[in-house]
C-alpha cells in the first residue's frame, strides 16, 4: 500500500525539459523541438529556416554588395545558396563602401579617420604607417620598411635615434598625418636624411632639436620638402662640392630658431637646381664668422640655378667676413650660377647683408624689399658699431642684372655701396627701383658701380636720403650709363657729389631725371665729375635744383671735357660756382636750356671758371622765369659777365666773348 502511494505521488517531467527530437537540446533551449536538424549549434543550411537557433535565417548565405572590392560590403543582406561571384561580400559590414583602405580587417591609421570600422577614430597604438602596416615608432618603421616607402607620420613627437640611407635610385617620403602637429626629433650625433642615389620627399612635418645635418646630400637625387618647418636645428642641408646632379625644393616652409656653426643650408654641387617657394626664415643664425645664412655654389661651368620667390627673411643674423673692417656676410650667398631669380621677396630686420651674387650670368630680382636699419626719422650720427656694417645687395662680376621694384632702406657698408654694390657687369637695368636712408663710408650711399657697361634707369627709380663720402645718391666709376629717364635723386648728401659722383664715365646721356635738393659739404651738391676718360661726359634733358654746396652747387666738374644739353639748372647755392664750377682745363660746352635763379655766396652765381677751361654756351638762358642768377650769370678768370637771352658764350683764357643775335 506504501508503495502504491509513493508512485503515485512521483511528479510528472515538465514539458521544457523534454527533448522530443532526440537531438539532444532540451525543448526550452531548442528553437525546434520537433525537428531534430534544428538546435543551437546546427550548422545553417540554405532553406529558409534558422537552423542554429540564433534568431538568423540564413544567415551563412547573406550576402552585401561590396562597391570599393575590399571584400567586404554593406548595406540590405541578400541571400544566395551559391556564391554569387565578384561585386558580393560577406562578413561584418564596410562602414565605407567607397573607400578600400577602410573595412573592418586594416589596420588604424592617424588619419582622421575610422579606419577598422570599429567606430573609434584613431584608437590604435599606431605611431607610424607603411600602408596597411602600422609600427609603434619611426624607428621600427625605418628597421622594417623596404626601399621606396611611404611612411605616414601620426601627430605626436618622434624620436629618430637611427638615420635613413638612400640609395640605389630609392624614392622615399614622409607625410604628416593629420592636422596636428607632427615632430621629428632626431639624437644628437644622427642625420636624419643621407642621400647616396635617390629621393627623399618630406611634407607636412617638423623636424626639431637637430644638431647633426639633418639632410646630407652626398651623391645624386632630388630632395623635395613641402608644408614642414625646421625649428632650433643646426644645418639643415649639405651638398658638397663631390656630389651628383641635385635638386633641392623647399615650399610652403618655415625655418625658425635655427642655429649652426656652418651654413644654415649649404648648396656647393656643380650641377643642381635649388628653389624657395613660399617659404618664410625668421630668427635664424650662422654663428661663425664668414658664414652667410644660405649658400648656393656652382663651378665655373655655371650649371646650376637658384629660385627664391614668394619668401620672407625676418630676424637673422650672419656675421662678419673674417678680414678687418669686412662687413656683415649676406643673408643669401650665389656663385658661379647660371641664373639667380628673387621675386616677391623681403628681407626685414636682419643683422646682416642681404643678397650678394659673383660670377654668374644673370641676376633677375624683381619685387624685392630689404630692410635694413630703421632710419625713418633720418640718418643718425657716426656709426662706430661695425655689426651694423652690411650691404643689401653685392653685385660682382656678372653678365646681366636686372633690378625691377627692388627697394632699398636702412643699409650701412663701411666702404662702397650702401644699398648696392655692383662691380664689373656686362650691363645693368633698374626700373622703378628707391634706394633710401642707406649709408656708405666710402663712395655710393646708395648705389656704387665700376667697370659696369651699359647702365639703364628706367620707370620711374628714386634715390633719397643716402649718404656718403662722395656720390651719396649714386656713384659711377668706370662705366657707361644710357638711361637715367624720369629718376630722382633728392635730399642724398656727401662731402662730393650730394647726389651723384661720376669718375672717368664714358658716356652720359638721356638723363629725362631730376637732382633735387641734394647737399655737399666740399664741392658739386647736385653732381661731382671727377674725370671724363678717354671720351667725355654729357648730360642731356634733367633738372638739376635746389642743391647745395660751397664749390658748384648744381655741379661740379673737376677734370675732362662735359656737355650740358636742354639742362634746366636753376636754384642751386654755393659760395662760388651757384649753378655750376668747372675746375677742368678740357672743354666745357652748354647747348640751350637753362642755368638761371642760381646763387653763389662769393661769384659765378650761374657758372664760375675757375682754371683755364674753355667754355662754349649756344642758346642757354642764363635768366628765366627762375629767376636771375646772383651776383652774376659767368665769373670767368676772376672777370664776371652777364650774359643776354639768346646770346653766344665763348671763353678761352684769358677772356669770353658774348655775342647777342
Amino acid at each position: 500500500m506504501l508503495w502504491w502511494l509513493l508512485v503515485a505521488c512521483t511528479p510528472k517531467p515538465l514539458e521544457s525539459e523534454s527533448d522530443r527530437d532526440g537531438d539532444g537540446v532540451v525543448a526550452r533551449e531548442d528553437c525546434d523541438d520537433n525537428d531534430p536538424l534544428v538546435f543551437p549549434g546546427a550548422s545553417e543550411a540554405c532553406n529558409e529556416r534558422d537552423d542554429d537557433c540564433d534568431g538568423s535565417v540564413d544567415e551563412d548565405f547573406a550576402w552585401l554588395v561590396d562597391e570599393d572590392g575590399d571584400g567586404f560590403g554593406s548595406g540590405t543582406p541578400q541571400v544566395f545558396c551559391e556564391p554569387p561571384g565578384e561585386g558580393w561580400a560577406q562578413g561584418p559590414e564596410d562602414c565605407d563602401d567607397t573607400d578600400a583602405t577602410i573595412a573592418p580587417d586594416q589596420i588604424e591609421r592617424c588619419d582622421g579617420v575610422d579606419n577598422d570600422c570599429n567606430s573609434l577614430v584613431d584608437d590604435a597604438e599606431v605611431m607610424v604607417t607603411r600602408g596597411t602596416t602600422g609600427f609603434s615608432s619611426l624607428d621600427e618603421a625605418l628597421a622594417s620598411a623596404e626601399a621606396s616607402t611611404t611612411l605616414g607620420l601620426c601627430p605626436g613627437e618622434h624620436p629618430l635615434t637611427q638615420g635613413l640611407t638612400i640609395a640605389n635610385g630609392e624614392a622615399w617620403t614622409w607625410i604628416g598625418a593629420g592636422p596636428e602637429v607632427v615632430s621629428v626629433l632626431p639624437a644628437t650625433d644622427v642625420t636624419a636624411v643621407t642621400l647616396q642615389d635617390g629621393a627623399f620627399t618630406l611634407n607636412g612635418i617638423e623636424i626639431k632639436g637637430a644638431q647633426a645635418t639633418v639632410v646630407q646630400v652626398d651623391g645624386a637625387g632630388d630632395v623635395e620638402i613641402t608644408g614642414s618647418r625646421f625649428t632650433e636645428n643646426g644645418q639643415i642641408l649639405r651638398i658638397p662640392e663631390k656630389a651628383g646632379a641635385t635638386t633641392f625644393s623647399a615650399r610652403s616652409t618655415t625655418f625658425v630658431r635655427n642655429v649652426a656653426d656652418a651654413t644654415l643650408i649649404d648648396a656647393d654641387a656643380p650641377v643642381m637646381n635649388v628653389e624657395f617657394r613660399d617659404c618664410a626664415f625668421t630668427a635664424n643664425e650662422a654663428r661663425l664668422d664668414d658664414l652667410p645664412l644660405i649658400s648656393v655654389w656652382s663651378n665655373i661651368k655655371r650649371e646650376a640655378s637658384l629660385l627664391v620667390e614668394n619668401t620672407t627673411f625676418d630676424d637673422n643674423r650672419t656675421h662678419r667676413g673674417k678680414g678687418y673692417g669686412e662687413p656683415l656676410v649676406p643673408i643669401l650667398d650665389a656663385l658661379w650660377l647660371s641664373q639667380v631669380t628673387v621675386r616677391d621677396t623681403t628681407f626685414e630686420n636682419n643683422v646682416g647683408g642681404g643678397i650678394e651674387a659673383s660670377l654668374c650670368t644673370d641676376v633677375d630680382l624683381t619685387r624685392v624689399s630689404l630692410q635694413g636699419r630703421d632710419f625713418s626719422g633720418g640718418l643718425p650720427g657716426p656709426v662706430t658699431d661695425r655689426d651694423v656694417y652690411a650691404t643689401a645687395l653685392r653685385l660682382d662680376i656678372l653678365d646681366t642684372i636686372r633690378l625691377d621694384n627692388v627697394t632699398v632702406e636702412g643699409f650701412t657698408s663701411p666702404v662702397s655701396g650702401g644699398a648696392i654694390l655692383c662691380t664689373i657687369c656686362r650691363s645693368i637695368d633698374m626700373i622703378d627701383t628707391v634706394l633710401h636712408f642707406n649709408r656708405a663710408l666710402q663712395r655710393g650711399g646708395g648705389l656704387w658701380c665700376f667697370n659696369c657697361g651699359d647702365i639703364n634707369l628706367q620707370g620711374d627709380c628714386v634715390f633719397s636720403d643716402n649718404e656718403a663720402q662722395e656720390g651719396g645718391g649714386a656713384a659711377f666709376v668706370r662705366g657707361e650709363i644710357f638711361d637715367f629717364a624720369t629718376t630722382l635723386i633728392e635730399r642724398n648728401v656727401a662731402e662730393r657729389g650730394g647726389g651723384l659722383y661720376i669718375d672717368r664715365t664714358e658716356w652720359l646721356a638721356d638723363f629725362g631725371s631730376r637732382v633735387h635738393d641734394n647737399v655737399a659739404s666740399e664741392s658739386g651738391g647736385g653732381i661731382y665729375v671727377q674725370e671724363s676718360g678717354a671720351s667725355f661726359t654729357s648730360f642731356a634733358n634733367f633738372a638739376i635744383t635746389e642743391n647745395e654746396a660751397p664749390n658748384g652747387g648744381g655741379v661740379f666738374v673737376d677734370f675732362g671735357a662735359a656737355e650740358f644739353a636742354t639742362m634746366q639748372i636753376e636754384g642751386n647755392v654755393a659760395e662760388r660756382g651757384g649753378g655750376i664750377y668747372v675746375e677742368s682745363e678740357q672743354m666745357v660746352s652748354f647747348n640751350g636750356g637753362t642755368v638761371a635763379g642760381n646763387q653763389a655766396m662769393l661769384n659765378g652765381g650761374g657758372l664760375f671758371l675757375g682754371v683755364s677751361a674753355d667754355l662754349t654756351a649756344l642758346k642757354t638762358d642764363f635768366d628765366s622765369a627762375a629767376g636771375a642768377n646772383t651776383p652774376d650769370d659767368i665769373s670767368a678768370f676772376g672777370t664776371p659777365f652777364s650774359v643776354d637771352p639768346g646770346a653766344t658764350v665763348f671763353c678761352e683764357s684769358p677772356s669770353c666773348t658774348i655775342t647777342v643775335p
